[in-house]
């Protein structure tokens, strides 16, 4: 007779496949069990350790095996080789607050990220923040080891928060209205611009421009039954060039036109006027 025994395969594991780049240091594989077993194909030591010197893009078999003296048993896992993608994020960069700037980075395919939820990156190519302050955006490509990123700097400027204070809703025509600029923030304002245009009624345009803080407006005449709409609008224009315009709209009523007839001669004590003033709902008669 002969006895023979019979010993169970162990379990092998050559754990995970991985994504590796060229040009990079030897990389080394983890994941496997048990421990104490050998590697062997292209590129790798028995340790385990691949070194991808020399080698081209593609995909190498690596095998991972233990052999306990009576059985020897297996397990591979797929290295794949990539080169890695150049990634440019450009140039550091400033915007105003609440202002979008456009994301423009090599590839076209990697993914913007920032580091500050203040901050929001929409359709993977712009970014807009309301509050100041730094903000590093960071460009990623690729994947695993064969991850490339590169970053960029954008510093948000805080910008004006323009303040028309105390506008009047209405107005006659030939009236005047003192305009008075505020900021509603603690950006530096170095520059004023008011404007009054005409928005509906008449032709003229913009009829007012200067380029104080405070100033006064007077609106031209119009003799007519008919309100004209007028757009104040003001500019703040701060230190670091950002530069906001709020606008209100203002109501300017035509004025009335007083005219009378007298007749050349009367009889008597008994003089009657006839009124031929225009525009005007309400009379008042004055002799004097």
């Amino acid at each position: 007779t002969r006895t023979v025994e019979v010993s169970a395969l162990p379990a092998i594991n050559a754990g995970e496949d991985v994504v590796f780049c060229t040009g990079t240091e030897t990389l080394t594989l983890t994941g496997f069990s048990p421990t104490g077993g050998t590697w062997t194909g292209t590129g790798v030591n028995a340790n385990g350790v691949f070194d991808p010197t020399g080698l081209n893009e593609g995909d190498y078999l690596l095998t991972y095996t233990i052999n306990n003296g009576i059985c020897e048993v297996s397990d591979q896992i797929t290295v794949t080789l990539g080169t890695p993608v150049e990634v440019d994020a450009g140039e550091d960069t400033e915007v105003c607050a609440g202002n979008p700037l456009a994301l423009v980075g090599t590839p076209a395919t990697a993914i913007w990220t920032v580091d500050n939820a203040a901050g929001t990156i929409e359709n993977n190519n712009t970014f807009i923040s309301n509050t100041p302050g730094t903000y590093t955006l960071t460009l990623t490509d690729g994947s695993g080891a064969c991850t490339v990123e590169d970053t960029k700097i954008i510093t948000v400027n805080p910008a004006p928060l323009p303040e028309i204070n105390d506008l009047l809703p209405e107005v006659c025509a030939m009236g005047t209205m003192i305009l008075n600029a505020g900021n509603g923030n603690n950006a530096n304002i170095v520059a004023y611009r008011w404007e009054a245009t005409c928005k509906a009624g008449l032709n003229n345009d913009i009829f007012f421009t200067t380029d104080t803080e405070v100033t006064e407006l007077t609106f031209p005449d119009l003799q007519s039954g008919d309100d004209v709409i007028y757009e104040i609008s003001l500019t703040l224009t701060s230190d670091n060039d950002c530069e906001i315009t709020v606008t209100e709209e203002i109501v300017m009523h035509g004025r009335p036109v007083a005219g009378f007839d007298i007749p050349d001669a009367a009889c008597g004590s008994e003089l009657i006027p006839t009124n031929t003033s225009t525009f005007a709902s309400n009379y008042t008669w004055e002799v004097t």
